[in-house]
C-alpha cells in the first residue's frame, strides 16, 4: 500500500469517526428535548400543588437545559475532540432528567397519591441527577476553554472532583434524603415525599408498591 493511500484511510477512518460522534451529539440532544418536554408536561400537572416560585424556578431550570444542551451540541458537533462540548450535553440532559424525577415524583406522592409506579425512585433519581449536574459544572470551570486542564499541575484537583463527584452521587441512597431540584416535593407536605433506599425496594413508598 503506497504512502498515499495509507493517508487517505486514515483521513477517511478519521472523517467516519467524527460523523458517529455527530449522530452521539445530535442523539443526545433529542433524548434530552424529549425528558425537558415530558418534564414541562408533568411541570402542568404538578401545578396545584406548587407555589407560583417554584414553577418559575422550573422555567428558568427549562431555560438552562436548553441553552446547555444547544451549546453544548453546537460544539459537540463541530469540535468533537473538546471535552466542553460533551460536558454541556451532558450537563443539560442531568438537569433535564433532575426536573422529570422530582415532578414525576410529586405527582405520583402528592398530586395523584398512590397511582404511579416508582414514584420514590423517582426522587431519588432527581436528586441523583442534579449532584451530578453540579458535580459537571465544576469540571467544565477546570477545562475551560479548551476541554483540557491548564498544565499537569491540575491533574491531582481533577482527580479530588472525581471523588468528590462519586461521593456526592452516592450520597443521595443514604436514608431520609429528600430528592427534588427545586425542594417542591418536600413543599407538598406529602409524607411519601422522602426518598429512601428503601424505596428502591419497594417497601416504604407507595408509588412502588405495584412496580
Amino acid at each position: 500500500m503506497s504512502l498515499g493511500a495509507g493517508i487517505r484511510l486514515r483521513v477517511m477512518a478519521g472523517l467516519a469517526g467524527w460523523r458517529w460522534l455527530r449522530v452521539v451529539a445530535w442523539s443526545l440532544a433529542g433524548l434530552t428535548a424529549f425528558v425537558l418536554a415530558t418534564a414541562l408536561v408533568l411541570l402542568g400537572l404538578d401545578v396545584p400543588v406548587m407555589s407560583a416560585g417554584r414553577v418559575a424556578v422550573y422555567v428558568v431550570s427549562a431555560l438552562a437545559v436548553a441553552v446547555s444542551a444547544g451549546i453544548g451540541c453546537l460544539i459537540a458537533t463541530r469540535l468533537p475532540a473538546n471535552a466542553i462540548g460533551w460536558l454541556l450535553s451532558v450537563i443539560g440532559f442531568s438537569l433535564a432528567v433532575s426536573m422529570f424525577g422530582e415532578l414525576y415524583a410529586l405527582w405520583g406522592l402528592a398530586v395523584a397519591a398512590g397511582s404511579q409506579p416508582a414514584a420514590g425512585l423517582a426522587g431519588w433519581l432527581s436528586m441523583t441527577a442534579m449532584v451530578l449536574t453540579f458535580g459537571l459544572l465544576l469540571f467544565v470551570v477546570l477545562l475551560f476553554p479548551d476541554g483540557r486542564l491548564p498544565s499537569r499541575r491540575w491533574r491531582p484537583v481533577l482527580w479530588v472532583l472525581i471523588v468528590v463527584l462519586v461521593a456526592g452521587v452516592a450520597e443521595p441512597l443514604h436514608e431520609d434524603t429528600v430528592g427534588g431540584a427545586t425542594g417542591a416535593l418536600g413543599a407538598a407536605g406529602s409524607q411519601a415525599t422522602r426518598t429512601r433506599w428503601a424505596c428502591c425496594r419497594g417497601t416504604a413508598c407507595p408509588g412502588l408498591s405495584s412496580w
